[in-house]
């Protein structure tokens, strides 16, 4: 056989070959986005392997069950189509509206409640009823320090926002440590521009992300992850010194949102590095305990996260701690709860 017979021979059977993969990945790809993952795991970065590009996935609808599978605890929620949870931020802002951007992981975005019971959108009913006011929800189910101070660099600042809370736990830093989600996704952006625009592509996929992503991220020696807990406060401090140089003038308040996983996790070591960062740090979390029948009142049996109760009553913890701090303007000081409450 000469050599100009064998490519002619070859030639069907490579062009054969390279079509079976495009079918193939083209059905898996249109199977995952028609599956039930399309609206939970996609949307809430929940999927088994890190994905890709951690990011918000615009003009989702599902149902999630926490909890006990026996007897789960059952929510629905929707995004908008720039994918926050809460309507759609305009830019430029409109005058004479306050505007809040809070930051933070699932307490943040309202894991556990629909979409009208975050503690987001109660704050923003109760500051409503006295003035012009949006507090857009930029919370994003396994974030940590390191994706806030990230997505607060590349995309918060342009909400234009007067007043930046930081939703923050300790369980942060365990998850800086652990899952590692974040870090993941930085690497794979600086591994993406190298070979560029197909790697990024590819990692936006749904097969791309649930087979691949974690790989690439995790070969890619652009992040260095910390070896122990000590390490990853070291990466929770860095984190909130950058949130701090992003925020320049505009006012940003960390909240202690949860209480500590364990020991190596606490809310005084959360605290101190907050301090270190030069930030203020307010633990709005033993508050709400206080305001129920005991520690914990507020959790979603068998998950942790708050119940649409344990919203609200966050939402009045915080708004009391944004007034004695002077962080609201004009009439948004006020006591608007009884007037907002009747309109919920």
């Amino acid at each position: 056989m000469t050599a100009r017979t064998w490519k002619r021979g070859w030639r069907p059977v490579v062009v054969s070959a390279v079509a079976t993969v495009v079918v193939v990945f083209a059905v898996a790809e249109i199977g995952l986005r028609l599956s039930s993952w399309e609206r939970t795991a996609f949307a809430l970065n929940e999927l088994p392997v890190p994905g890709l590009f951690g990011d918000y996935t615009p003009n989702q609808r599902g149902q999630v069950e926490l909890g006990d599978p026996a007897d789960p605890w059952v929510y629905s929620f929707t995004t908008n189509p720039q994918g926050f949870r809460g309507p759609t931020i305009e830019r430029p802002k409109p005058a004479g509206v306050f505007r809040i951007l809070a930051v933070g992981d699932s307490y943040t975005w309202g894991d556990g409640v629909g979409d009208r019971d975050v503690w987001v959108r109660r704050l923003e009913a109760n500051l409503g009823a006295c003035g012009r006011v949006e507090v857009v929800n930029a919370g994003f189910v396994g974030r940590n320090t390191v994706g806030e101070a990230d997505f607060l660099a590349a995309k918060g600042m342009t909400a234009q926002p007067d007043l930046i809370l930081v939703g923050a736990e300790p369980g942060d830093a365990m998850d800086v440590l652990t899952l590692d989600r974040d870090w993941d996704n930085r690497a794979a952006s600086v591994a993406a521009s190298r070979p560029g625009w197909l790697v990024l592509s590819f990692g936006r996929t749904r097969v791309g992300r649930l087979f691949f992503g974690s790989r690439i991220a995790r070969r890619s020696a652009a992040i260095e992850r910390p070896a122990d807990a000590d390490g990853a406060w070291d990466r929770v401090r860095e984190s909130f010194g950058r949130m701090a140089q992003t925020a320049g003038d505009t006012p940003l308040l960390v909240l202690g949102i949860a209480p500590s996983p364990d020991d190596a996790w606490t809310v005084e070591r959360l605290e101190a590095e907050v301090a270190a960062a030069g930030l203020p740090f307010a633990n709005v979390a033993p508050r709400v305990d206080e305001r129920g029948a005991g520690p914990g009142w507020w959790e979603i049996p068998d998950d942790g996260h708050y119940t649409p109760e344990g919203n609200q009553v966050l939402a009045e913890v915080i708004q009391e701690e944004l007034v004695s701090r002077g962080l609201l303007p004009g009439a948004l000081a006020g006591d608007c709860r009884t007037q907002s409450a009747q309109s919920m």
